[in-house]
């Protein structure tokens, strides 16, 4: 379903019954349209956002780049009047000669719209997901993402939690009555400060307001009830089985591995399929590949995958829906592609 066409439906059910539809209104859809809106609506209310500057000129772009000193990469984007995206441009190079020679070829016109936006696409990377009932965070579940697709739940050491966590919560409060889920893809912006330690940023690359294969990490029947009562306190606390106080508020459950347990994993059968099986055995017949061993060890990882992790759609109880996702959508979508 479409996401206006979800944002009707919600209207209509609320109108009509007392249902609660978790799902955004048309207000806050508008504010996930796209990576440059989230990255807006963010930074309108106060929330850390990579940089991002509207330029006019070379003279501001040249500027900017100074200001940063090297510590910080650009990619340099260019839309037309018809909203449609020409060649992306990553500043500065590696020599000031060169930086000049790019920002020169750079054609300006008075019809298109210049963005330079700060980069993070190298450090590590990590997906966050919280239910949100009434503007506050219930439940909130994170992971961290690699090359693959797949993702690993975050132990409860890790500092990057609660700043990840108190984002959502502020991103919540902003969005007032808000019943639904906050998914967030952050990664880690390391800058080496005036000495020689290093400093490390999580900002925000890019959010939606619906579910993800986070919220799979609520393993276990603690984690089910601690997810079934963040989604059950939209009715109130005495529907969670609370007296009710006022000031008190429902326990936060976050889900992340503990020290010395075996690692959690979410993946999906298509992507690995793709990247750890079949990527290695073209690039073996194309005489592209390093060693066999990195062939056994993407087989291993995809073996560890299978037997021991989540699948995003697969469930033993109704494997209906993932294989018609892969033999009818999937197949049928690429059909309709050609």
């Amino acid at each position: 379903m479409s996401g206006s066409a979800l944002t009707t439906a919600k209207s209509v059910v609320e109108r009509k019954t007392s249902c609660v539809v978790f799902a955004p209104n048309e207000a806050t859809a508008s504010a996930f349209t796209s990576r440059s809106r989230f990255r807006e609506f963010a930074a309108s209310h106060g929330l850390p956002v990579p940089e991002s500057h509207e330029v006019k000129s070379r003279d501001e772009i040249h500027r900017i780049l100074n200001q940063s000193r090297g510590k910080q990469r650009y990619i340099l984007s260019q839309t037309n009047g018809s909203g449609l995206a020409g060649p992306r441009t990553s500043l500065p190079r590696r020599t000031l000669s060169q930086t000049y020679d790019e920002v020169a070829r750079i054609k300006i016109a008075q019809s298109s719209i210049l963005r330079l936006d700060q980069t993070l696409e190298d450090g590590d990377r990590y997906r966050s997901t919280s239910v949100v009932v009434g503007g506050r965070v219930e439940a909130f579940s994170a992971c961290n993402l690699n090359d693959a697709g797949a993702s690993t739940a975050i132990r409860s050491t890790n500092p990057v939690i609660q700043p990840m966590l108190q984002f959502h919560q502020s991103l919540g409060k902003r969005l007032k009555n808000y019943n639904g889920h906050l998914t967030v893809d952050f990664c880690v912006d390391e800058q080496q400060s005036n000495g020689q330690s290093i400093e490390k940023r999580v900002l925000p690359i890019t959010g939606q307001c619906s579910a993800d294969a986070a919220l799979l990490y609520f393993q276990g029947i603690e984690n089910a009830i601690a997810l079934v009562r963040a989604y059950i306190s939209v009715f109130g606390r005495e529907a969670n089985g609370f007296l009710k106080a006022p000031g008190t508020s429902v326990a936060l459950p976050l889900v992340t591995t503990k020290k010395g347990a075996a690692e959690v994993g979410v993946f999906a059968f298509g992507p690995a399929v793709c990247q750890l099986l079949l990527a290695p055995v073209l690039q073996l017949f194309n005489f592209q590949l390093e060693s066999l061993f990195y062939l056994m060890g993407s087989s291993l990882a995809f073996a560890k995958q299978v037997c021991f992790w989540h699948e995003v759609i697969y469930d033993f109880s109704d494997p209906l829906p993932f294989f018609y996702f892969y033999l009818v959508y999937v197949h049928y979508s690429w059909s309709w592609q050609r």
